[in-house]
């Protein structure tokens, strides 16, 4: 994302997208956790 896209967007917008990303995240991992074992990521 360019730094202009984030200057151009509201606070809430801003939160609402880092919320937005976190939870992709978090949910990309445990997927992740679920697919491969964690003593094969180590």
């Amino acid at each position: 994302m360019q730094p202009q896209m984030i200057l151009d967007l509201s606070p809430d917008e801003i939160l609402k997208r880092i919320k937005s990303a976190v939870l992709c995240t978090m949910f990309h991992r445990s997927e992740l956790y679920r697919v491969y074992s964690p003593s094969r990521l180590v």
